[in-house]
């Protein structure tokens, strides 16, 4: 039970982290799309 729990909370930090990594791929993205104008 304890094990499970901690596997949520595992997966629950992964997927903050890919979050805001894909944030900033986005910011990225943007901003050299803003650069070629």
């Amino acid at each position: 039970r304890g094990e499970k729990e901690s596997i949520i909370e595992k997966i629950k930090e992964y997927k903050q982290d890919s979050d805001s990594f894909n944030k900033k791929r986005q910011m990225t993205k943007d901003y050299y799309k803003n650069q070629e104008r």
